[in-house]
């Protein structure tokens, strides 16, 4: 008996230590104190938690992990508000990590910070704290019973089942950055139209194509027609030779040998 008592008190303190269970996981719910207790979590965004736990304190959240003697250590850090009980065995709302090593890790590069209040006013910017009273973005503060939507990749919405079995969940906020709009830059007076480049550019082209053919064209051109002015003139000196010739003598009938 003795030894099976070892046994099973070497077993229990094995599983203990190695996988340990949250024994003191519970959380409840009032309006007048909030949301209370602790509920196992091992993922927020892209931040792993082996043996996570969310510990819920009225208006502050913590997501740590538990160390090998039996404490904790925070991972991310926060305020929780918007918290609503939707039935009877499930509460809701929104956190904000502000602190923590595990920021980096839910970090996304292109996200964007936006508030839109209840009259449908978006706010973009930083925002730099949320309660359970305001938000503060863009050196602007703006009373929670205002805000209808809060968006950042440190804010998260959570649902958490009641009791002493809880379990909860995060899902992200963020949206995706608009892309800066491009500017198109006043033309230049030295800025031309598709069209005008390629007339000049044929301009341009003619140009060198004379400048080639004409040293060749010209001289042919100016020999042809000095041979041609020769030509003209040889012509016209025979012309007037022969008009200077005097008539030749009619041909006198020579005497015939032959009488009548």
């Amino acid at each position: 008996m003795r030894l099976l008592a070892m046994f099973l008190a070497v077993v229990t303190a094995f599983q203990f230590s190695c996988f340990p269970i949250a024994v003191s996981a519970q959380v409840s719910y009032s309006s007048s104190t909030g949301v209370s207790g602790k509920a196992p979590v091992n993922k927020v965004g892209a931040l792993l938690i082996a043996d996570g736990i969310a510990i819920l304190s009225a208006t502050t959240v913590a997501i740590a992990t538990s160390t090998s003697s039996g404490a904790t250590q925070a991972q991310l850090s926060g305020n929780v508000f918007k918290v609503q009980q939707i039935d009877a065995n499930t509460v809701r709302g929104q956190s904000f990590f502000n602190d923590g090593p595990g920021l980096d890790k839910i970090k996304v590069a292109r996200s964007q910070d936006r508030v839109v209040t209840k009259d449908g006013t978006k706010i973009d910017g930083r925002i730099s704290n949320i309660t359970s009273d305001m938000v503060s973005i863009d050196g602007r503060t703006i009373p929670m019973d205002q805000v209808e939507e809060v968006h950042s990749d440190r804010v998260y919405n959570f649902t958490c089942k009641l009791g002493e079995a809880p379990k909860i969940t995060f899902s992200p906020t963020w949206i995706k950055g608009e892309a800066p709009a491009v500017t198109k830059a006043p033309s230049s007076s030295h800025e031309h139209s598709p069209i005008t480049k390629i007339l000049v550019i044929g301009g341009l082209m003619a140009g060198l194509a004379c400048a080639i053919t004409l040293p060749i064209v010209i001289p042919l051109a100016t020999r042809n027609n000095h041979r041609d002015n020769n030509q003209d003139a040889l012509a016209t000196a025979i012309f007037v030779n022969s008009l200077r010739k005097p008539p030749s003598q009619p041909i006198q009938p020579s005497s015939s040998s032959y009488g009548p």
